[in-house]
């Protein structure tokens, strides 16, 4: 696995040298849009409507939109200036310690593996096993991609995950939501209350696999194996002679059917 961030877990004193790896592997099936014809992959042209041109590179600008159709240009260096502190550009900084379940799971975002460096092992599993004997969680800050994240820190097995988490202004309140608060029937929370302790187990997440993916990539791939190199677009001599050929098969063809009618 390729490390996604290489830095420390920093709290007090102590600093333990890590490197992230993602936790995740989402399995999207990834499509390109190509060309019906030829099956060729279309690519995208940077074009400006007020120019009539394409735009090469080295013009294209970060824009903010601050009214209808009116922008400001963000340079690359004030997206430096503002992302945070040079100092801590490689620092997970604890700020505190919660317990794990104050952390609603409307705040989790993206999930990584911390590795300890080879010097860091011994103070790595101290703090791993603390945490775990505490049932505690670390709230943390630092930088990621250029911007400030929130994170969560905590034991997994025998690793510590790294979890990004959303900041408080960023999860939407259900207050707009028309939703009953009304008291239910005391008898049909008892029927729906034996109901779900009779679906009650274990959460097992190998139980559950992703059929849509499943039945997607069957069909890709019983479509691949139906492939011959035949669809394989052929150069305009090759092109030519063979819409040739075609013509002259088919004049053939005319004239061997009047032959036949006469």
């Amino acid at each position: 696995m390729r490390a996604s961030w290489t830095g420390a877990i920093s709290f007090g004193l102590v600093s333990i040298p890590v490197r992230l790896f993602r936790a995740v592997e989402e399995h999207h099936v990834r499509f390109r849009y190509i060309h019906r014809v030829c099956r060729t992959p279309l690519t995208i042209r940077r074009y400006c409507p007020y120019h009539e041109d394409v735009v090469p590179w080295e013009e294209v600008a970060r824009g903010f939109e601050v009214a209808p159709d009116e922008y400001i240009i963000v340079e690359e260096q004030e997206l430096e200036e503002a992302a945070a502190d040079t100092a801590h550009r490689h620092t997970i900084d604890i700020r505190a310690f919660v317990d794990q379940a104050e952390i609603d799971p409307v705040f989790y975002d993206a999930g990584y593996y911390a590795e300890p460096r080879p010097e860091a092992s011994n103070a790595y599993a101290v703090l791993q096993q603390a945490m775990r004997q505490t049932d505690r969680a670390a709230v943390a800050t630092m930088l990621l991609r250029t911007r400030e994240t929130l994170a969560a820190i905590r034991p997994y097995d025998d690793v510590l995950m790294v979890h990004t988490l959303y900041f408080a202004d960023e999860v939407l309140s259900p207050a707009p939501l028309d939703v009953p608060h009304e008291a239910v029937p005391p008898r049909e929370l008892r029927t729906a209350i034996r109901l779900i302790e009779s679906m009650a187990e274990p959460f097992a997440a190998q139980h559950f696999t992703d059929e849509y993916h499943r039945r997607l990539m069957s069909a890709i791939e019983e479509k691949a194996a139906r492939l011959v190199p035949a669809w394989r677009v052929e150069g305009r001599e090759a092109q030519e002679a063979r819409l040739i050929s075609d013509l002259e098969a088919s004049i053939e063809a005319v004239r061997q059917s009047r032959r036949e009618a006469g």
